[in-house]
């Protein structure tokens, strides 16, 4: 059976709370299966080595470096196998059943996204809870200055959490969220880095017709500040830009303007306080306080109650996950189902479809012929890289592919693609043999670009290899007929690492189309992972299911954002406005030779065939 619910933890100095945290969970579990994940965001303080040693039911994602909250939750998500997962500060104590009320609210409550619990301070004193999404002037005002009452406004301080209740928002030390609703709604925006992300899910669950809700049965201490009282001067940066962020994406013309300048005066009154040495922290946990009858405080935990190991159970994985992102390609992906129904793999596979607003009927199709398939319907066409990750968050497989909806899988193909990853445990990506109809192979293997390559294309391939041979941004010619260590990953279909994908990261969502398989290999590159291109695994594309539909024009300058997003993000600053401009300057030039009808669509494909056919096409 699916795991019931799992507990993700970010943590940044912050080892003592959470071994009292762990401990708390350990003497007050959850009924039914649970696991429990931990992400720490390179906390140098002996961390890691602690939970190896007293909490060996955890598993650790180690990182090399701070990414920030919102990025180590979505690592978090993406190794939890709960069908609900709790997501928390190290400093939040769990009561007894507290864990199982948040889980009832899902199972009472179908529509529920978002569950936020009842909090106390360590004196037993309430915290404020929950209370609308904010307005701009309630947010600039900030807690201390909110108007007392009962159920309106940003939060309700004099509201006395005695009843379970839909809200806008909630206190984000400890909150649970339903699977479904998380592939529904997609991963937590990661140019949050810390505070107001949970906000902003909210704003975003709502907008997708989930629910939040508060739940008093389920009751927490929260300790309160133990990290950020380390880094108070970057506690207040990063949330005035959380606080701009989720504005920013919500207000437009003048009133977008404006806000940038008084997110930044508010931000620079707030550091003043802080470096003449002003309690500004203290007295926002004193506003944070709503009053109500105390509490025994929760006692510190004994000397052995770390040591205990609860019953936990192991990671429910499936072996393959298939991810699908459709766009106007319904008979293509039926194509795809049906032959896996045909010749299934002979590990566990479960498939996520994940629509992107295709309005022709792919949905209701799949959902049809093929119900055991789990389908996300997008209400708009969310971009590629959206749409992946939507469907990473929903599958539950240790090897995950991703895959062009146009594609055939032969026989025994996603099984070598699991077995490859099993054989060579340094890599995090792999990529299979590609035929055409017709039985040509296309090319697939590649090294990571070059700027020249990125602009000139396949004319400066022959810099680096010549025809036939290994080398250059596309191996062009190359039999393709060995196992080889490659640059990237190819963009018709590769399979990854579960556990690779959790210390990478989701993709890019900044890449709308195009590029962001090359983006997600190098940063495998940078953390020491391989991508492998391997023969043993065969499938046929039909190649240009969704994009030949595309507005030639659109599609040129989508990729061209991609590219230049590529190479942007590892250059200079100062570097990106020239890159902006030679970027630019190829789209149009493309663009025009589009409008000139100059088959470059043609010619492309035509590169891309490796060797002729000398046999019937492959039937997959």
């Amino acid at each position: 059976m699916p795991t019931r619910l799992s507990l993700a933890v970010v943590a940044w100095r912050s080892r003592d709370v959470l071994r009292r945290c762990l401990t708390s969970l350990a003497e007050n579990p959850p009924s039914g299966s649970w696991e429990t994940v931990v992400v720490d965001n390179a906390s140098g303080d002996g961390t890691v080595e602690m939970l190896a040693a007293e909490f060996p039911w955890v598993r650790v994602v180690a990182n090399a470096s701070n990414r920030g909250l919102s990025a180590a939750n979505n690592q978090a998500l993406l190794a939890a196998t709960g069908d609900i997962v709790v997501i928390s500060n190290p400093d939040i104590e769990f009561t007894a059943g507290a864990l199982d009320a948040l889980a009832d609210v899902f199972d009472r409550r179908p529509r529920a996204g978002l569950v936020i619990p009842r909090m106390r301070q360590p004196d037993g004193e309430l915290q404020v809870g929950a209370g609308d999404l904010p307005g701009l002037t309630e947010a600039l005002l900030g807690r201390q200055w909110a108007a007392r009452s009962q159920r309106a406004g940003f939060w309700w301080r004099d509201w006395p959490q005695d009843e379970e209740r839909q809200v806008g928002h909630g206190n984000d030390a400890c909150y649970a969220v339903r699977r479904t609703a998380v592939a529904a709604v997609g991963p937590q925006d990661e140019s949050f880095p810390l505070d107001w992300e949970a906000i902003d899910w909210s704003a975003r669950m709502r907008d997708a017709d989930q629910e939040v809700w508060f739940c008093p049965a389920a009751e927490v201490v929260h300790l309160g500040g133990t990290s950020i009282a380390q880094a108070r001067t970057r506690w207040v940066v990063q949330s005035h830009r959380g606080l701009y962020r989720y504005f920013a994406k919500r207000l437009g013309g003048l009133r977008r303007m404006l806000v940038a300048p008084l997110v930044a005066l508010r931000a620079l009154v707030k550091l003043g306080t802080v470096l003449a040495g002003v309690p500004v922290y203290r007295r926002a946990q004193r506003a944070a306080r709503a009053g109500g009858d105390g509490v025994e405080p929760l006692s510190s935990p004994g000397a052995n109650a770390a040591a205990a190991v609860p019953e936990a159970s192991p990671p429910d994985r499936i072996g393959i996950s298939l991810v699908l992102v459709t766009w106007r390609s319904r008979d293509a992906v039926l194509e795809c189902l049906d032959a896996l129904v045909a010749a299934p793999p002979r590990s566990p596979l479960e498939v996520v479809v994940v629509d992107n607003a295709s309005g022709d009927g792919t949905v209701e199709a799949v959902r049809e012929r093929h119900p055991w398939a789990h389908v996300v319907a997008n209400p708009t066409n969310r971009g590629l890289a959206q749409a992946n990750n939507q469907g990473l968050l929903l599958s539950r497989g240790s090897t995950v592919v991703i895959s062009n909806p146009d594609v055939v899988f032969g026989p025994g193909a996603l099984d070598a693609l699991a077995d490859f990853l099993g054989e060579h445990p340094a890599a995090a990506f792999v990529v299979p043999q590609v035929r055409l109809p017709d039985g040509a192979l296309q090319s697939v293997a590649g090294d990571l670009p070059t700027l020249r390559e990125a602009l000139l294309g396949r004319i400066a391939q022959h810099a680096r290899a010549k025809p036939g041979e290994a080398g250059g941004f596309c191996w062009d010619g190359w039999p393709h007929d060995t196992d080889a260590r490659i640059g990237r990953a190819g963009d018709v279909t590769y399979a990854g690492r579960r556990h690779a994908l959790v210390q990478i990261g989701l993709q890019d969502e900044r890449f709308p189309l195009d590029w962001e398989g090359i983006d997600w290999s190098a940063r495998a590159r940078d953390l020491g992972w391989e991508v492998w291109f391997t023969p043993r695994a065969c499938v046929t594309h039909q190649l240009g299911g969704s994009t030949g539909q595309a507005p030639r024009l659109w599609w040129i300058a989508t990729t061209h954002r991609g590219m230049y997003r590529y190479f942007g993000k590892r250059a200079p600053a100062v570097t990106r406005p020239a890159l902006a401009f030679l970027f630019t300057t190829r789209a149009i030039v493309k663009g025009s030779l589009v409008l000139a009808r100059v088959p470059l669509h043609d010619w492309s494909r035509r590169s891309q065939r490796v060797v002729e056919p000398s046999v019937t096409a492959n039937p997959g």
